[in-house]
């Protein structure tokens, strides 16, 4: 039985144990890095809580499992050999398609893609690109507020007050459709339906975080988009088809070195 972080209980910090079941451990560690961030960001003490609870149950469980002989059955075992297989046929293809390093897309060709199919592009719904800051205390939050609407750079309001950096210099570069945006943080997203390009929006608590959010910019559903905002996805899109091909190619020469070694049978 796998133990999950086998740390002393009385070891300070985040791999302290914070639940036992017969001899397996959960430290702090552990349960932090199963539960998703934006989970965390909302309330952390309540995320761990339920992860520990959830991870109490399947232990107890699980371990009823050994004493009933389930592993021992062939059932347990036909089925562990097909996850098994499907696993290792998960993490080889990740493997390959982590080794593949495709052509550079060069915007002349990202041009060519849109005007063959510039109709394709146009927009379904709405499309918004915003500014999201999560603080740690409403002092931070309503200094980075402020800052923002006397119009200090996003870029210096994040390193300073932000919670999360990456997320939120990530998530303003990027278009959201409206239907989406925010969807983790119902509060935050109809405040993003409402408020007007560059008006920034009150101070909201969610769990033991503080956020707000700023329109910066939108697209109408309809709207055929200029090519220098298409032409990045686009890129993206050529990219990850290279991508594909070569995966499909990998299967395929795989698949006929087997038939030339006489590995595959096909029997009526």
């Amino acid at each position: 039985m796998a133990v999950a972080g086998c740390s002393p209980a009385d070891e300070p910090g985040e791999n302290r144990v914070i639940a036992e079941v017969g001899i397996n451990q959960l430290t702090l560690d552990y349960a932090l890095s199963r539960i998703p961030e934006h989970v965390l960001l909302q309330d952390s003490a309540t995320a761990v809580n339920r992860y520990r609870q959830q991870w109490i149950r399947n232990r107890v469980l699980a371990d009823e499992a050994v004493r009933m002989g389930i592993r021992e059955t062939d059932e347990f075992k036909n089925r562990l050999d097909q996850i098994s297989d499907e696993l290792a046929i998960q993490l080889l293809l990740q493997h390959i398609k982590s080794e593949i390093v495709p052509d550079p897309v060069s915007i002349e060709d990202a041009a060519d893609f849109y005007m063959l199919n510039r109709d394709s592009f146009i927009l379904s719904e709405r499309q918004v690109r915003f500014h999201h800051l999560t603080t740690n205390n409403i002092n931070d939050a309503n200094r980075a507020r402020n800052e923002l609407l006397r119009g200090e750079p996003w870029e210096e309001i994040v390193e300073r007050y932000s919670s999360n950096k990456a997320y939120a210099l990530r998530n303003s570069n990027i278009f959201h459709p409206i239907s989406g945006a925010l969807e983790e943080y119902p509060a935050m997203a109809q405040f993003i339906r409402v408020i007007g390009v560059t008006e920034v929006s009150q101070i909201r608590q969610i769990g033991t975080s503080f956020h707000f959010v700023q329109l910066i910019e939108e697209r109408s559903a309809g709207e055929v988009p200029d090519s220098e905002w298409a032409f990045t996805r686009i890129q993206d899109l050529l990219t990850l088809e290279q991508k594909r091909k070569h995966l499909n190619a990998f299967e395929q020469n795989l698949i006929r070195r087997a038939e030339a070694n006489r590995e595959i049978k096909i029997i009526d």
